[in-house]
């Protein structure tokens, strides 16, 4: 069971890398579903790879889950956009579509500086 005791410090807090800290919400339980939510990928995740090495064995389970970790991996330069679509179809997350899919884009938020492809390659091979 979590512990509910007040925190002891022994150190000043550093504010400027871990913020201003308020005992409320450290000392507030969770709600239940809000665990289920935040492991709700994994739990699915591993119940697939168990379900398939059960009915077709353990290669089906390792391929799978080298799949998956081929297409997590980024093939792109950095700054250029990648959708990811070999990873939402290897896992099956490309078959409904959320809100998240198409609002707040990161890539279309006018706050965020672009990335130019010709100053990441200067900066990798060291031209800059």
């Amino acid at each position: 069971m979590e512990d509910r005791s007040l925190p002891l410090h022994t150190a000043p807090v550093d504010r400027m890398r871990h913020g201003f800290q308020c005992l409320e919400n450290e000392m507030s339980a969770t709600h239940p579903i809000m665990g289920f939510e935040k492991n709700y990928d994994n739990m699915r995740w591993t119940e697939k790879i168990t379900n398939a090495r059960r009915m077709y064995g353990i290669h089906m389970a390792m391929r799978l889950a080298s799949e998956r970790e081929q297409f997590d991996r980024s093939h792109r330069l950095f700054g250029l956009p990648s959708s990811k679509i070999s990873l939402e179809s290897a896992t099956g997350d490309g078959i409904s579509i959320d809100y998240s899919d198409f609002l707040n884009d990161p890539l279309k938020r006018p706050d965020i500086p672009k990335v130019q492809l010709h100053e990441v390659m200067e900066v990798k091979l060291g031209l800059m």
